[in-house]
């Protein structure tokens, strides 16, 4: 009697003998890891390699498909010289590690809707043809270090439970993580991808991209990010965020003018985007965070950046967002690159231009507030009537003497006895008897003109956005 596993999986172990299991006649390849005649690791191994040389030497594909590998094994003698030929693992179960370390897949490879129970190394393999591992399951952690794809690779719907290492690993071809699940930190650290790369409705993603080449084009779409950074990568043509939750994403040495972000979800703070970098955690930082719960805290390690690295990293995404007619963006980018500017001039003592941003963004909120600008505006507008009722009901109250004070409020009764003058070009040389009256409606009317102009150009601001 045949397996009665081989008419699921197209006869291919039909001609193998059987073992008796719990009522049922198993093939040795598909009995149940309890099974007595699989208590033999080493025994069973050595029935798989023969099976591969015997496929190998017919020159036909190898199907182990549903194959259950009851303890550890080690395929590293098909390396360069001895490759595996055409395999499938599809659906197996590996309940121990398995190691493909130095390993060649001479053609394609199939590992689609595999269960690995223990650790998973691929270093250093090279996978000459497509190879899938769609669907399958790596409950611990993996490592493809220095490994190189030479076609299409395909991770999609791949369940990812524990760390990913594919550091220094080759992608020639298009790579494919759409659907991909992954519970442990992944890492590209010096990785290069000359082709497409997709992820695609990936959740909870902590990825590091350090010093990685991509050479071709890069897309997130969908995703939430964990954790996400790309600093010092090589961007040949350009990664494109779209409809993704990057609230976590650092950019503080990522390449940002190779990036594009669509309908993206960003850090906020006090109704603005900001970048996750310039975030403040326990009083360390810049802006507090409204839509990121539990951000990274700061540490000796790893210090809130300066903030003219920052002011220099909102510049840059400023004008990516110009280019690509982000207005409403840019203006974010704006308020956050002059808040960093005039944090920078306090830090590094430079009073005098750290007062003039913090004016800036008192009168008009750097020119992308409307509301506080007009407002500004009105009370400028206002204040020598004010000033004049003001100062004539005090005087009246005030007995006639040559008081210094009582002849001050005189002298300020006199400047503002005209108010319209504070507003029109005219002046009356003989308000107060002297030319300090002159240039005092100077300095006030040139205020008002500046912040008529500050006013304009929010509003400006405002309707462009």
């Amino acid at each position: 009697m045949p397996c009665c596993k081989a008419e699921e999986y197209d006869n291919w172990c039909a001609a193998e003998p059987t073992v008796e299991y719990e009522g049922e006649e198993y093939c040795i390849f598909h009995a149940p890891a309890e099974c007595p005649e699989k208590q033999d690791v080493e025994a069973f191994n050595k029935k798989v390699f023969e099976r591969i040389d015997k496929c190998k030497k017919d020159g036909e594909e190898c199907d182990l498909r549903g194959a259950i590998f009851p303890g550890y094994i080690s395929f590293s003698a098909y390396d360069k010289d001895n490759p595996l030929p055409n395999i499938t693992f599809s659906q197996a179960l590996f309940c121990n590690a398995v190691s493909f370390d130095s390993v060649t897949f001479g053609g394609i490879s199939e590992f689609y809707d595999v269960r690995f129970d223990g650790y998973v190394n691929f270093a250093y393999a090279e996978f000459k043809g497509y190879v899938d591992f769609g669907l399958s399951i790596i409950s611990e952690s993996s490592s493809f270090m220095c490994a190189i794809f030479s076609s299409f690779c395909e991770f999609s719907q791949t369940e990812f439970c524990g760390r990913i290492d594919f550091l220094e690993t080759i992608f020639c071809n298009i790579c494919d993580f759409g659907h991909a699940i992954f519970n442990g930190h992944l890492d590209f650290t010096n990785s290069k991808f000359h082709q497409l790369v997709v992820f695609y409705a990936a959740d909870q993603l902590d990825m590091s991209c350090d010093h990685t080449h991509f050479c071709g084009p890069v897309l997130f779409r969908d995703i939430k990010i964990l954790s996400c950074r790309f600093d010092d990568c090589i961007i040949d043509k350009h990664i494109e965020f779209e409809r993704a939750d990057i609230s976590r994403l650092s950019l503080l040495r990522a390449p940002i003018e190779s990036m594009r972000f669509i309908d993206c979800i960003w850090p906020e703070s006090k109704g603005r985007k900001v970048v996750y970098d310039s975030r403040s955690v326990q009083g360390q930082g810049y802006f507090p965070l409204f839509n990121v719960f539990g951000a990274d805290r700061f540490s000796e390690l790893n210090k809130p950046p300066e903030p003219g690295r920052l002011a220099d990293l909102f510049r840059r995404l400023k004008k990516v967002a110009r280019d690509g007619a982000d207005e409403p963006l840019a203006s974010d980018w704006h308020y956050a690159e002059k808040e960093m500017q005039r944090l920078d001039a306090k830090q590094n003592k430079r009073p005098w231009f750290a007062l003039g941003l913090w004016l800036y963004k008192l009168v008009s909120g750097y020119g992308e507030s409307p509301s506080r600008a007009g407002l500004w505006l009105v009370v400028l507008a206002l204040l020598p009537w004010l000033a004049h009722e003001c100062l004539d009901v005090i005087m009246k109250t005030l007995p006639r003497d040559p008081l210094p004070n009582v002849q001050t409020l005189a002298w300020l009764n006199a400047a503002f006895s005209t108010p319209k003058e504070y507003i029109s070009a005219s002046i009356n040389h003989d308000a107060t008897g002297c030319y300090l009256y002159t240039l005092w409606l100077r300095i006030y009317q040139t205020l008002l003109l500046v912040q008529a102009g500050l006013f304009g150009l929010a509003v400006r601001n405002k309707m462009r956005r």
